[in-house]
Formats: C-alpha cells, structure tokens, sequence
C-alpha cells in the first residue's frame, strides 16, 4: 500500500490531518489527541516558513506540545498530569519561588514538554 503524501505547500491542519492522521497514529503508536497535536505542530511550521520565506524545519523527537485534555497541573501536589504513548503518568515539578507564584491559583490551557539533555527518553515498562 502507497503511503499517503501531503503536498509541500499544504499549511491547512485540517486537511493534512485528512491526508495523514491514520498513518500517523499506527506508525507512532499515537493517542487521537496526540497525532492531532504533532499534525497540528507540522501545519504551523509550515505557516510560518511561508510567511519568513523560509524552508521547512525537519523535526526531530525533543518535544511535545500539549493542550487540556492531554495535559493537567495539579497545584497543590505540584506535579503535572501528561498522556503519553501507552499511560496517562503524573510527573513530580521540581519548583523554585518564582515558579510557585506565578502558577499559584492558575489553570494552565497548554505545555510544551521538552526533553533535555542526550539521555535515552524514558520507557514506561509494560
């Protein structure tokens, strides 16, 4: 079976999500929201190398953007909540001051997790 291929130019998010979100959720074991959030990101870095008349960006596994039904802060535990491929896992903030007062009493809509450093990701077992 031909993989399906979206035109270069092709910016909507709606219509590349037509084109790839099968593809995408069986060749990266992705959620429905998650394969829609990495849709989503390839649209708007194709928007934006348009408008800056620059060449696409190649991406490469060192993030992850979240939105409110994958992602939640948990204010008094100080840990956030994230989907990630095969679990829902809650993971411990470490926070200074500065940090502890700007998220107290907020609702954070969005989060961008990002991995830092060379170390192999994290493999849930099982």
């Amino acid at each position: 079976m031909d993989k399906p291929e979206t035109p270069a130019k092709l910016r909507n998010k709606v219509r590349i999500q037509g084109i790839v979100y099968q593809d995408v959720r069986a060749k990266f074991g992705l959620s429905a929201n998650l394969a829609i959030r990495a849709i989503n990101r390839v649209a708007s870095n194709r928007k934006t190398a348009m408008k800056d008349h620059s060449s696409v960006k190649n991406f490469e596994p060192t993030s992850i953007d979240y939105d409110t039904r994958i992602f939640a802060f948990r204010e008094k535990d100080e840990e956030i909540s994230v989907t990630l491929l095969r679990s829902r896992q809650r993971i411990k903030l470490v926070l200074g001051d500065y940090q502890r007062t700007r998220l107290k009493d907020s609702k954070p809509t969005s989060a961008t997790l990002c991995k830092k450093g060379s170390e192999a990701p994290y493999q849930h077992p099982g």
